[in-house]
């Protein structure tokens, strides 16, 4: 960033699974996707000790203190998460999850979709839900939910991707909108109130599901926790039913790593360990 200013990184905490579970309970009246992040689950996590027959406290106690074994778990539960939603089949899960460093037969892909759905039994009529549109090969349009969005010749991937994937679009973009006019106008929301604390900052980047500001050292804590409020308010407007959180840092320069650091309150710029010889 440029001398006087740090940037504030801030991504969304698993937000495609909560907006497939707000598509889910639109479409269905129940999810227990959305019951687990509800509650304040780790999906990932919560999958990854169910296969490994442990409670769920104790998958958390070991993935804090860097078990290998459930951080490697954890992570093929994140294949199947985020891979299976879209409609994958076999062969092209074992070529999905190979991007997850989970390397599988087609066997095994097929068991790990039937672990998924036993977790998430709601997912079994979502996929139905799109298969009975697109049986022969036809298409359909679709209109996506908290937008009204239309997309036209629609497949089975393609629509299960949209109903999840477009929701979270709309959210971000609608903090996105609101998080620049704080950026750049002293009355956002021309309610004659004070500027907020991204006044003064700017955007950087637009990374998928994560938001990068240029903000001044001295407001720093103030505006990443600013930035953190307003991704939430935005993707909330989209997703009222399922609880969206986000995770948050600030750095002197882009660190994919980088994690909150707290000095007497205050949020302080993350630091790559040094590495020793």
């Amino acid at each position: 960033p440029r001398d006087g200013h740090y940037f504030a990184f801030c991504d969304y905490s698993f937000i495609e699974l909560c907006t497939l579970a707000q598509i889910c309970l639109w479409m269905f009246g129940r999810s227990t996707l959305a019951d687990a992040i509800n509650d304040g689950l780790d999906p990932h996590l919560a999958m990854a000790a169910e296969d490994l027959d442990i409670s769920y406290a104790e998958a958390k106690r070991r993935l804090a203190a860097g078990d290998p074994e459930i951080v490697a778990q954890r992570q093929r539960c994140k294949a199947r998460n985020f891979g299976f939603p879209g409609g994958l089949g076999p062969d092209t899960y074992v070529a999905y999850a190979r991007g997850y460093g989970v390397n599988l037969t087609r066997h095994a892909a097929k068991q790990e979709k039937e672990k998924w759905y036993r977790k998430w039994p709601e997912m079994r009529d979502y996929h139905q839900y799109f298969s009975d549109r697109t049986l022969g090969g036809r298409t359909f349009t679709l209109v996506q939910q908290g937008s009204g969005r239309v997309r036209g010749g629609v497949g089975f991937c393609d629509g299960a991707n949209s109903g999840f994937q477009g929701l979270a679009a709309d959210g971000i973009k609608r903090a996105g909108w609101n998080i620049t006019k704080e950026c750049y106008l002293r009355d956002p929301y021309r309610n004659g109130a004070p500027p907020t604390a991204l006044y003064g900052s700017a955007p950087v980047l637009f990374l998928h599901d994560e938001l990068i500001l240029e903000v001044p050292v001295d407001t720093a804590h103030e505006a990443a926790h600013r930035l953190s409020e307003v991704m939430i308010s935005g993707m909330r407007e989209v997703v009222p039913d399922v609880k969206v959180s986000t995770e948050f840092a600030i750095a002197s320069r882009w660190y994919k790593g980088a994690k909150p650091v707290f000095v007497n309150g205050r949020l302080v710029p993350w630091e790559p360990k040094k590495k020793t010889s």
